[in-house]
């Protein structure tokens, strides 16, 4: 008995969080299309989210686009066409790994910084605050944020993907000496523009859910020192599991 009451306990908890969590995502989105905008929160947030990830997320794509173009090149060494190693590295970022590696670094260095942001607001009433000067705080806090992620994504991914096929040209290319204009050649058979459009759409969807996690888990955090902690590592945790669960559905519905 004692189990099925533990049992029925956890469902309920967890539908109750899903149902919450469902709310806030109708009160945000309602918040980013109905007025008052904020356009000098949005633009800030762009910066703070888009600029400030930069770096890490171009560190982060060099390396695999090396380490996917030296995987590749000892691959099809075998085969003796190593010069689709290029083909074979623009699709599979553009698809996959540009937009899923984005994502997970703007979720360590943006959501994060989100969820503590503003479970630290929680904390010095600053929430209670805005609801006492009859200002939203999903039109104030949440919606700026979310908006700007969700745009500032496929930016990211771009620069990402850029940085990883320059990476890997120059590893093949330049150092292990494949033909120039047979790898290009194939890069342009292999990947088309509709790749790119659909590995942008990923970087939104990732952004937005990024985003929307973050927010949650700093906005229903508990007001004390140990709550933004909690709500910090749930945000990095759910959204990169949210993230590469999305990811496999988006791959289904677009290619």
């Amino acid at each position: 008995m004692v189990l099925f009451n533990k049992v029925g306990q956890i469902t309920l908890s967890n539908f109750h969080s899903l149902g919450k969590f469902f709310l806030f995502l109708a009160n945000s989105t309602s918040a980013i299309i109905r007025p008052p905008y904020r356009p000098r929160l949005f633009i800030g947030f762009l910066d703070t989210i888009g600029f400030g990830s930069m770096l890490i997320v171009v560190l982060t794509s060099a390396a695999i686009g090396l380490v996917m173009g030296v995987q590749g090149y000892l691959i099809l060494q075998a085969f003796g066409i190593t010069y689709i190693t290029g083909g074979m590295v623009a699709v599979s970022m553009t698809r996959e790994l540009a937009p899923i590696l984005a994502g997970l670094m703007v979720t360590a260095r943006a959501g994060s910084a989100m969820a503590a942001e503003i479970s630290s607001m929680k904390v010095g009433e600053q929430v209670d605050a805005l609801r006492a000067m009859a200002v939203s705080p999903y039109s104030y806090i949440i919606a700026p944020r979310i908006l700007a992620t969700t745009v500032v994504m496929p930016v990211l991914m771009s620069i990402g993907l850029v940085v990883s096929l320059l990476s890997s040209y120059l590893l093949v290319v330049v150092i292990l000496g494949v033909n120039d204009y047979m790898y290009r050649q194939y890069v342009d058979l292999l990947l088309s523009f509709s790749d790119y459009v659909k590995g942008m759409i990923k970087a939104a969807v990732f952004g937005f859910i990024l985003s929307s996690i973050s927010c949650y888990q700093g906005y229903y955090s508990r007001a004390d020192a140990t709550g933004v902690g909690i709500a910090t590592t749930n945000a990095v945790i759910w959204s990169s599991v949210m993230i590469l669960l999305s990811d496999s559905v988006l791959t289904l519905i677009l290619f």
